[in-house]
């Protein structure tokens, strides 16, 4: 059985709090989903004190900006384990200011505080992102790649990754860079969901970059699983990659696409949308990943492609 089929059957987190930041972001309902079925008391903080998150969830207003808040609430949760979600959207990347300051003074501030309450050792999961191999020659990525980043998005990150080694001594981190994934609720600037809504919409055409674009893809609810396999496996600090190790041209998914919807929609390469630094093929190895939590099977993309069509509207 997939291991992560395993963790449905298991409460390891009963009596014990989980703390998310960002938990109103499209992956933070995910993983809350993920901890709250673990038995873990689930703390998520957003921005506006509200958030489309599930039920048995405690929502928490909180800006990571202000350090005394960050401290109270450290300090009331005790949390046993934290997931770092809170970053500034891919999507709104010509913001560079902000992606600096939610990226990088929000997560110092965050273990800064961690460290400073005096709390048992929590695990604490740091997301960075893919993104941050740039254009790499190498045709399957593992962690040992060189890190090129191609952007203010990717360098942000790197720089998260740092401040997080930082504190490793005395901070039990986990680092991962997960690939590229989609679900349900995501966001239609990117190109999973901007293709199944088009389909929804029965459009005539959909303009795309670069046809010949290939992404490693996951299901959100695979990443979210593997997180929780993660904190609950408590391997030493490190980074890991989550991926599915298999990857997708955009043409690929149009195709599978149009047998889904049983419909047809003209595929379209647009040069102006096309961006002077891509990266044209990335697929990640998950060795380092599998070796902790054990071998994964992925959601077949068919699967995640139709699930986000046939359940648009519930966003």
């Amino acid at each position: 059985m997939n291991p992560l089929e395993i963790m449905s059957l298991t409460r390891e987190g009963v009596g014990k709090t989980a703390l998310i930041t960002g938990a109103d972001s499209f992956t933070g309902q995910y993983v809350a989903r993920e901890l709250l079925a673990a038995g873990y008391r689930v703390i998520g903080t957003t921005s506006s004190g509200q958030g489309n998150l599930p039920f048995g969830t405690q929502i928490r207003k909180l800006e990571l900006i202000d350090r005394i808040a960050i401290r109270i609430l450290l300090s009331e949760a005790r949390p046993d384990v934290v997931v770092h979600l809170e970053t500034h959207p891919k999507t709104q990347s010509d913001d560079i200011e902000k992606i600096y300051t939610v990226d990088i003074a929000w997560t110092s501030k965050l273990l800064e505080e961690l460290d400073a309450i005096s709390l048992k050792r929590p695990i604490v999961m740091i997301i960075s992102d893919a993104s941050v191999y740039g254009n790499s020659s190498h045709s399957v990525i593992d962690e040992q790649v060189e890190i090129s980043p191609l952007d203010d998005f990717s360098v942000s990150k790197i720089s998260v990754e740092h401040i997080a080694k930082i504190w490793m001594d005395r901070i039990h981190i986990i680092i991962v860079r997960p690939f590229n994934y989609s679900g349900l609720g995501q966001h239609p600037s990117f190109f999973l969901p901007k293709i199944v809504d088009s389909f929804q919409r029965r459009e005539a055409s959909i303009r795309l970059p670069q046809l010949n674009i290939k992404r490693d893809f996951s299901d959100v609810r695979l990443v979210a699983a593997a997180y929780r396999a993660l904190l609950y496996r408590a391997p030493e600090s490190g980074v890991y990659n989550v991926c599915s190790g298999i990857a997708y041209s955009l043409e690929d998914i149009h195709k599978t696409m149009e047998t889904i919807a049983d419909f047809k929609i003209n595929l379209i390469e647009t040069k102006a949308l096309k961006l002077p630094e891509v990266i044209e093929v990335q697929i990640g190895n998950n060795n380092r990943l599998e070796n902790v939590i054990g071998k994964i099977i992925p959601i077949p993309l068919e699967k995640t492609l139709r699930w986000m069509y046939t359940n648009g509207s519930e966003t």
